[in-house]
């Protein structure tokens, strides 16, 4: 499914509102595809997932610190330094390891278990429906994340398309605002992986 991109004009006015209802907020982190964090690392860790831009807002400030598209450039950039940072760091931990041993192992493979040991991500994460939900009420996401071995990182975050509807915790739950179609996120640490659950929430019984 194609991503909606979000103009300049529509950020702004998406972002001021977000300001009008959380009054104690001073900055607000958009991406192009119109999320909106409190955190810069999650927008840059979403941004990155999905090749978009981020856009850092201050209260009272209408134009954000970052303005054009070129902004995927600086991220990507970024991100490809953070990268090479531990792909540095594993060889290192690893040549130094193969210095000390004895053994005669093979480099590469010495390499791939660190790798290995380091973590992988999952293939997949799957979230349970939530039925019914009404304003007022939270639910605890039941997630499925495969493979469910030792060796996968399942750590995640979780991203609510509509925070003025629903908001969600660090440990998946969801607090129901108002009525209305919610999409939540929840994006794997480790990787590029997501999975979603969309929901209609109802009125107070």
């Amino acid at each position: 499914m194609k991503r909606q991109h979000y103009t300049a004009n529509a950020l702004k006015t998406k972002v001021g509102t977000h300001f009008d209802t959380y009054e104690h907020d001073t900055m607000c982190y958009a991406t192009s595809d119109g999320y909106l964090f409190r955190s810069e690392n999650r927008a840059y860790l979403h941004a990155q997932a999905s090749g978009l831009s981020v856009y850092a807002y201050s209260k009272g400030d209408s134009t954000p610190d970052v303005e054009s598209e070129t902004s995927v450039d600086y991220l990507s950039a970024n991100a490809a330094i953070v990268i090479a940072g531990i792909k540095s760091l594993q060889r290192s931990v690893a040549n130094g390891y193969i210095a000390s041993e004895q053994s005669g192992k093979n480099r590469k493979s010495v390499i791939k278990a660190l790798e290995d040991y380091v973590g992988k991500s999952p293939s997949a994460i799957a979230i349970a429906a939530v039925v019914a939900p009404k304003v007022g009420e939270t639910v605890n996401l039941a997630l499925t994340i495969t493979p469910a071995t030792d060796q996968v990182d399942t750590s995640v975050y979780f991203v609510s398309s509509d925070e003025q509807k629903a908001t969600v915790d660090d440990e998946g739950v969801v607090t129901m605002l108002a009525e209305g179609a919610v999409t939540i996120k929840a994006i794997a640490y480790s990787g590029f992986v997501e999975g979603t659950v969309t929901f209609t929430i109802e009125a107070a019984a």
